[in-house]
C-alpha cells in the first residue's frame, strides 16, 4: 500500500511543473503581444497622410494637392493645340488616394508633375517657347526671344536709312510708323528664324502700302531731311557824323552790299507731303555791309553873301573846257562863258557863296540850270544839272547843297558848267574862285 502512494505523487508533481511552464510562456506571449500592439499603435500615430496619384495605372508620385494633376492635364491639352494647331481630347484616367507615410517623402512640384505626366502619356511637352512677330499684320518670322527680334528690327532700320542716304545724302533719319505685334507659341514643328533671316525678310519685303510710301522694307516710315536754304540779308544803313559838313546835309559816302545767310532745317516728309519743319542751325556766308551816309553837324552860316567864292564841288574833278574857248562845234556859240568840271552824274553841287536863288529853269542848251544873285552885282550859274534841291526865292548860305550834277542840255558827258557874271556879263570864274 505504501509503495503505490509514492508512485501516485510523482506524476502529480510533473503535471504541476508543466502547468507552471505553460502559464509562464502564455504570460510572456501576452506581454510580447501587448508590446507589439503598443509599438504598432505608436508607429501608426506617427504616420503622415499623403496624396498618392496614379495615371493610366502607372504610379505618378505624391502631391500636396490633387488639383495639380488637373492643372497639368489642362496645360498639356493647351500645349498640344499650340503645337499641332488642333484640339485633342486626351484619354487620361488618374486615381488619387490618401496613403499614410513616415513623412520623409519627396513631393512632386507642379513642373515635375507636368513632365512626369507627359512621359507617361507619351505626349511631347518639353517644347521650347518661341515668339511669332508681325509688322502691320504681316508675318515677319519666329525667333526664340524678343531681344533677337528687336536687334534685327533695329539693324533693318539702319540698313534702310543707309540705303536712302545713298540716293539722297540729305536724309538724316527715318521715323517708323509701323506697329509691331507678337504672339507666343510652342516651337515644336515650327521653323525658328535666326538674326539674318529676320533682317533679310524685313529689308526685302515691301509693306502693304508700298506703292504709296515707296519703301522697299516691310515697315512704313516718314523721312527726315536736312535742307539748307540761302537767304539774302538786306542792306542796312549806318551814319557818320562829321563837322566838315553843315547841318541838314547828308550824302552817301560808301555803298553797302547784301549779306548771305545759310539756314539749315530738319524737314519731315510723309511721302512727298511736308508735315514738320524744325530749325537746326544758321551760318553767315557773306557779311552784310551797310550803306554809309555822312551827316553834317557844323552849324551853317547866315544865308548872306560873303564876297568870297568857293569851288561848287567838294570832290575830285578835272576841267574839260575853260572860259573863253571856242565852242562852235558844241553849242553854236564861238565863246565858252564858263568852265566845265568833269564829275559823275549825281555829284552834289554847293553854293559858291551866300545869296538868293533868282532863277531855275530848263533850256535847250544849258539843260537844267540855276542862278544865284550875290552882293556887288555878282551872279553864279550852275548848268547841266540833273536835280535841284532849292526853290526860286530861297536864301542859301555859302557851301549849302543846292543841286546834283548831270548831263542835260547840250552835253557830251556828265559834268558841271559853272559861270560867274558881273552885271549879267560873263567873267572868268577862275579869276574870282578861291583855289
Amino acid at each position: 500500500m505504501n509503495r503505490s502512494g509514492k508512485d501516485f505523487e510523482k506524476p502529480q508533481k510533473q503535471s504541476d511543473k508543466l502547468s507552471l511552464i505553460l502559464g509562464s510562456l502564455g504570460f510572456l506571449l501576452f506581454l510580447v503581444v501587448c508590446l507589439f500592439y503598443g509599438a504598432d499603435m505608436r508607429y501608426k500615430e506617427s504616420l503622415v497622410p499623403a496624396a498618392a496619384v496614379s495615371v493610366n495605372g502607372s504610379r505618378l508620385g505624391y502631391l500636396h494637392d490633387f488639383t495639380a494633376v488637373e492643372n497639368a492635364i489642362n496645360e498639356l491639352e493647351d500645349n498640344y493645340s499650340l503645337i499641332y494647331g488642333k484640339v485633342r481630347p486626351f484619354d487620361i484616367v488618374y486615381d488619387c488616394s490618401i496613403e499614410l507615410t513616415d513623412g520623409d517623402i519627396d513631393y512632386l512640384t507642379e513642373k515635375e508633375c507636368r513632365e512626369a505626366l507627359a512621359d507617361i502619356t507619351g505626349i511631347a511637352y518639353r517644347c521650347k517657347k518661341a515668339y511669332s512677330f508681325y509688322i502691320d499684320g504681316q508675318y515677319v518670322g519666329t525667333c526664340e526671344s524678343r531681344k533677337l527680334f528687336d536687334d534685327a528690327y533695329s539693324a533693318s532700320q539702319q540698313f534702310e536709312l543707309n540705303r536712302l542716304r545713298e540716293l539722297d545724302p540729305t536724309v538724316s533719319q527715318i521715323c517708323v510708323k509701323s506697329k509691331v505685334s507678337s504672339k507666343q507659341i510652342i516651337s515644336a514643328g515650327s521653323e525658328i528664324d535666326d538674326f539674318e533671316a529676320i533682317c533679310d525678310r524685313i529689308i526685302n519685303t515691301p509693306p502693304n502700302e508700298s506703292v504709296a510710301s515707296g519703301s522697299r522694307a516691310m515697315f512704313r516710315y516718314n523721312v527726315k531731311k536736312l535742307e539748307t536754304t540761302n537767304t539774302m540779308i538786306p542792306i542796312g544803313t549806318s551814319y557818320i557824323y562829321s563837322s566838315d559838313w553843315y547841318q541838314g546835309y547828308s550824302f552817301k559816302s560808301a555803298d553797302g552790299s547784301l549779306g548771305i545767310r545759310s539756314q539749315t532745317y530738319e524737314v519731315e516728309y510723309d511721302g512727298r507731303k511736308e508735315i514738320s519743319r524744325n530749325f537746326v542751325s544758321s551760318k553767315i556766308l557773306a557779311e552784310m555791309k551797310p550803306d554809309v551816309y555822312t551827316v553834317g553837324t557844323q552849324t551853317p552860316p547866315r544865308a548872306v553873301p560873303t564876297g568870297r567864292y568857293k569851288c561848287p564841288l567838294r570832290c575830285a574833278y578835272h576841267y574839260s573846257s575853260y572860259y573863253g574857248e571856242q565852242r562852235a562845234q558844241y553849242d553854236g556859240d564861238s565863246f565858252h562863258y564858263g568852265v566845265d568840271m568833269v564829275v559823275d552824274e549825281g555829284t552834289p553841287v554847293f553854293a559858291s557863296d551866300g545869296g538868293r536863288v533868282s532863277y531855275i529853269n530848263t533850256t535847250p542848251s544849258y539843260g537844267t540850270m540855276m542862278i544865284i544873285d550875290h552882293a556887288n552885282y555878282i551872279q553864279t550859274v550852275y548848268a547841266h544839272l540833273s536835280e535841284t534841291c532849292v526853290n526860286v526865292g530861297d536864301w542859301v548860305y555859302q557851301g549849302q547843297h543846292i543841286a546834283y550834277s548831270g548831263n542835260t542840255g547840250v552835253s557830251t558827258a556828265p559834268h558841271l558848267h559853272f559861270e560867274m557874271r558881273f552885271l549879267y556879263t560873263p567873267i572868268d570864274p577862275l579869276d574870282y574862285m578861291e583855289r
